[in-house]
């Protein structure tokens, strides 16, 4: 009896790029007997072969946008606001809900909801890569660059998020981590604040991390 190998495989089968956890056997064999092999990798990637029908699929694919005021005028010596707009996208796909955001016009909302939703929906929740590739394809004749590139930039993390939730891993442990945790910094120290506001706000940042 083979010991199964549980991982969070990755592979690229038939163009595709498939990733899930599962407890894969040493060997195997579908019905008819034409697959049969001894090595994990191969095996793993047969089993990914026999189960691609099954993969669930982005079913659904919303935007929504934010905007919040700054408790008091902000600049960073180039530019000033006094607020700012956070649009959040939603993707949704085998009993999941996967969230992403960017810092990006409102205008970034319709593109989500007018050129990417079309783009990935009823593509493979695993196939991250293969949707950020539609949705490049999608925003070709607008431009890739400036309000699209923060649309798809709130798109693509909404699916990563997604397809860690189908897969049941946290999303650092999807990706690869490099180290067991990050420092968190605070945007601040505006320009337009006075000085004694700036200190209090920093330092304020410093006593609460103690």
């Amino acid at each position: 009896q083979p010991t199964p190998l549980t991982f969070c495989l990755s592979r690229q089968v038939a163009g595709r790029v498939l990733t899930r956890y599962e407890a894969v056997p040493n060997k195997l064999s579908d019905t008819a007997g034409a697959i049969d092999s001894s090595s994990e990798t191969d095996s793993a990637t047969a089993y990914l072969e026999i189960h691609m029908s099954s993969d669930p699929t982005v079913t659904s694919l919303e935007a929504a946008t934010y905007v919040i005021p700054t408790d008091a005028p902000e600049a960073d010596g180039t530019l000033a606001w006094a607020e700012t707009a956070m649009v959040v996208a939603r993707a949704e796909g085998g009993g999941h809900t996967g969230l992403g955001w960017s810092y990006a016009s409102p205008a970034a909302q319709t593109v989500i909801t007018g050129m990417l939703a079309g783009a990935v929906k009823g593509r493979s929740v695993l196939d991250v890569a293969g949707s950020s590739e539609s949705m490049a394809r999608a925003v070709r004749n607008v431009g890739r660059e400036g309000i699209a590139a923060t649309a798809i930039s709130a798109v693509d993390i909404a699916l990563w998020d997604l397809k860690a939730k189908v897969m049941g891993c946290p999303l650092a442990g999807l990706v690869g981590t490099a180290r067991d945790s990050v420092p968190v910094y605070g945007s601040g120290g505006f320009t337009s604040y006075a000085d004694d506001r700036t200190r209090d706000q920093l330092s304020g940042w410093v006593h609460q991390q103690q």
